[in-house]
């Protein structure tokens, strides 16, 4: 195994011996550096496959790609590593890997990522945007940033990427269009996500995480469960009109969730799907029309009033703490 840093003498072609050190073109097993050594961009020319590990930065400057054609990093036998870590510069990357850990991102849409990866770890981000794009083909994206807001990860996630698991646990927010997910757990104060388009099968919401809902008439909790608990919240932005749940769909409120449907004008849950309080709390436009079964005990805190009336002849009584 030999390093190959990338020096960019003469073009921006990965493949010109002169624009690597030792001017070799990398082969299989190479490690790839991509460093404060660079003196161009990276603008052309693919490798194929390869086996070997690739970073990026520190100290890197320069771009990778542009904005619409990736520089491919596929890999015969996806076991080494690409780490990502520049705080200026560009970087379109693609191709097939075993896992991507970004480690920082320079401000502005300073990072595209796409292709067949396996596991990807976003670590922090300083203030730049990370968009995982159309063709993003992902098992597991753990978005994790520590530190203050300038630490903060900035995640688009463009409509046709494809995800099965993800963790939103760090200083960041996610904009998701994508439609195809299968679960998501969102937690932690500085953690948020919102949906501009569709809802994962499988959702937890804790720890001060919160998941906006940006749709007109969304619908929750396909043929599954969303867990909202411990100081997480479910929320809606404005212009939702009619918010229901899918056959077999469910919203459970733990102790310190919130299911905020202000912003909703018709709640309508379908036969199966059902909204469960576990000692969460609801927060309804108002005022709000909620139907009340016989056994059920109404009470007042903290000098709260409550106002009902039952309907004609319907012959139930609640009962009312007070």
């Amino acid at each position: 195994m030999s390093v190959r840093r990338w020096l960019g003498g003469t073009s921006g072609d990965i493949t010109t011996a002169a624009n690597w050190s030792g001017s070799t073109v990398p082969v299989s097993n190479d490690k790839l550096i991509f460093d404060s050594s660079a003196l161009a961009d990276v603008t052309s020319g693919s490798f194929g496959t390869f086996a070997t590990s690739v970073n990026i930065g520190p100290g890197f400057t320069k771009s990778i790609g542009t904005a619409t054609t990736a520089f491919e990093l596929s890999k015969r036998f996806p076991t080494q590593p690409v780490t990502v870590d520049f705080l200026s510069g560009f970087a379109h990357l693609g191709g097939v890997m075993n896992s991507v850990t970004v480690k920082s991102c320079p401000f502005g849409d300073g990072l595209l990522l796409g292709g067949d990866i396996i596991d990807v770890i976003v670590a922090g981000g300083k203030g730049g945007r990370i968009t995982l794009t159309e063709d993003f083909d992902c098992t597991n994206l753990l978005i994790c940033p520590s530190g203050n807001e300038k630490d903060k990860a900035d995640i688009l996630i463009e409509e046709g990427a494809e995800i099965d698991n993800i963790v939103v646990t760090g200083n960041a927010h996610v904009d998701m269009y994508a439609a195809s997910v299968d679960s998501i757990v969102i937690a932690g104060p500085n953690a948020s996500v919102r949906f501009r388009s569709q809802v994962a099968v499988s959702i937890v919401i804790s720890g001060g995480g919160k998941l906006t809902i940006d749709k007109t008439n969304p619908t929750l909790g396909t043929s599954s469960t969303i867990i909202v608990t411990d100081g997480g919240t479910l929320d809606f932005a404005e212009g939702c009109e009619i918010l229901g749940l899918a056959a077999s769909g469910n919203v459970d409120l733990m102790s310190g969730g919130l299911l905020d449907t202000r912003n909703v004008s018709n709640l309508e849950p379908t036969a199966l799907g059902t909204i469960t309080s576990y000692g969460g709390r609801i927060k309804p436009l108002t005022p709000v029309t909620i139907s009340i079964p016989s056994d059920t005990k109404l009470s007042s805190t903290s000098g709260r009033s409550l106002n009902f009336q039952l309907a004609a002849n319907s012959g139930h009584v609640p009962t009312v703490l007070w």
